[in-house]
């Protein structure tokens, strides 16, 4: 049993979760960055697609194609891959901190006028090293709670603090 690696055309291999095929399927560019470089972009094309999930992790093995490859992209690198469906780039990114678990599904805290807080499910898109790139469930410019999210309850009343645009409701902040 041997591999044979072309040296012409690049692929990553990439494991692709279950619930984030339909994306891969819908994506109309697909790019390739390296990690020792990531400000560099290369285009691509997924290649390959296992017709089984992996029945440990419940991933699909897939490779990409790295399409215009220059003397940077060597074998054994490691990159990230992204896949652009046309709609719209740009995703609302909050903290991690304001992210928590509500019934089984990730919920922010939203702040009214009043300063009273209420629940809101979120749809996650991805998680980055220190951001959440949400799909659905938050308009820009609505206030919500970055720090102390596990201490609230529904239609608490909090004491704002202001830091850097974003609002926290620390340790100690909330009021009865």
């Amino acid at each position: 049993m041997f591999r044979i690696a072309r040296l012409d055309t690049p692929e990553v291999a990439i494991a692709i979760p279950e619930n984030r095929l339909p994306e891969v399927r819908r994506a109309t560019r697909v790019e390739v960055s390296l990690w020792a470089d990531a400000a560099r972009t290369y285009p691509a094309r997924l290649r390959e697609i296992a017709a089984v999930a992996d029945s440990a992790t419940r991933t699909y093995a897939a490779r990409v194609a790295i399409l215009e490859p220059d003397a940077a992209v060597t074998l054994g690198m490691s990159a990230s891959v992204r896949f652009r469906t046309g709609e719209a780039e740009e995703r609302l990114a909050i903290p991690q901190a304001a992210l928590f678990q509500k019934d089984g599904r990730p919920a922010v805290w939203v702040v009214a006028d009043d300063a009273t807080v209420s629940v809101r499910a979120v749809d996650v898109v991805r998680y980055t090293d220190d951001a959440v790139e949400l799909a659905a469930g938050l308009q820009r410019g609505e206030r919500i709670v970055v720090a102390g999210v596990h201490k609230l309850a529904e239609g608490e009343k909090i004491r704002v603090a202001e830091r850097n645009g974003a609002l926290a409701a620390a340790p100690g902040a909330v009021t009865r």
